[in-house]
């Protein structure tokens, strides 16, 4: 039972329908995730679903490498069933889709291939136009004064960019838009209006990484 959208996203992509799942964002269809929502717990608190409301499911593991998940949290799981999770903490999006192939059993090469070839071709068509850096501005909008906030460069989406070839520039500070544009660096943004993008660059995954890359670029182009 995934606990995560980003757990979800790598079992169907392993070509494996939970029959249950639960995430904070939900489970239903998203743009890279053409789905039904599988049944989950009725849990509409703050944070992770309690075991109480797990229990009818009859887990025999749940995944949740991508889960935000305490420690206390992770060791009261343990105890309903086996967990899978990265000990290094979120994987990227390539060392989730193997742990979790290694965990059910299944060949990763397939889904692996396919998101590695979207991923290249977008990082080719961005160095083409020029591009060596990254800025990932969080915000509605943005007059050229305006002090926005840039995404930090460790985050799941910055080390996904990153790992392409590209810098991620950020501030620790607000900073005025104008101030981030420059030679070579495309700034692109994340409205946090929108559902499917917000969910997609907090927890890129297998599918999800390569429409929020393609979906932050479109019709952009760098200074």
């Amino acid at each position: 039972m995934p606990l995560s959208s980003a757990d979800l996203d790598v079992l169907l992509a392993l070509e494996l329908e939970p029959t249950a799942a639960w995430a904070v964002d939900g489970t239903g269809p998203r743009p890279w995730r053409q789905h039904p929502a599988p049944a989950g717990p009725e849990w509409d608190e703050a944070g992770m679903p309690s075991l109480r409301s797990l229990l009818p499911f009859g887990a025999e593991a749940f995944a949740m490498a991508a889960a935000d998940v305490s420690e206390s949290q992770l060791r009261a799981y343990e105890g309903l069933a086996a967990v899978i999770v990265d000990p290094e903490g979120r994987p990227g999006w390539r060392d989730h889709l193997n742990l979790m192939a290694d965990t059910v059993g299944r060949d990763p090469a397939s889904a692996a291939a396919s998101t590695e070839d979207d991923l290249e071709a977008w990082a080719e068509k961005q160095r083409r136009l020029g591009v060596e850096d990254f800025v990932v501005v969080v915000g509605t909008g943005a007059y050229p004064d305006t002090p926005v906030a840039t995404l930090a460069a460790d985050s799941p989406l910055g080390a996904e960019i990153r790992a392409l070839g590209f810098g991620v520039i950020s501030h620790p500070e607000p900073v005025s838009y104008r101030d981030l544009r420059g030679p070579g660096v495309q700034v692109v943004r994340v409205d946090p209006r929108d559902e499917d993008l917000v969910a997609a660059v907090r927890q890129p995954s297998v599918s999800s990484l390569p429409w929020a890359l393609d979906r932050l670029v479109a019709g952009r182009r760098p200074a």
